[in-house]
């Protein structure tokens, strides 16, 4: 990916590298990027490896679901050394 700010052609969506992930403030070795876009107003949102970009599997979720995931993340509950 030459950006941050990407639209993806065949589906129209507009990726953007998430804020925290990879270097301080993310995964701190930069491998563990993802790429986020809004889905509709609502506030549904697509997930995709940020490194594989367009060959990514893209993961769709509900505006609840993507809080939820959101705030389990802010939270470190998803960290590696929480488990």
């Amino acid at each position: 990916m030459a950006n941050n700010d990407l639209n993806d052609p065949r589906t129209g969506l507009r990726w953007r590298k998430s804020r925290r992930s990879g270097g301080a403030g993310g995964s701190g070795n930069g491998t563990g990027c993802v790429d986020i876009a809004h889905l509709d107003q609502r506030g549904a949102r697509a997930v995709r490896d940020h490194k594989l970009a367009d060959a990514s599997p893209v993961f769709t979720m509900s505006a609840a679901n993507w809080q939820a995931l959101r705030a389990a993340a802010l939270d470190g509950a998803l960290d590696i050394d929480a488990r």
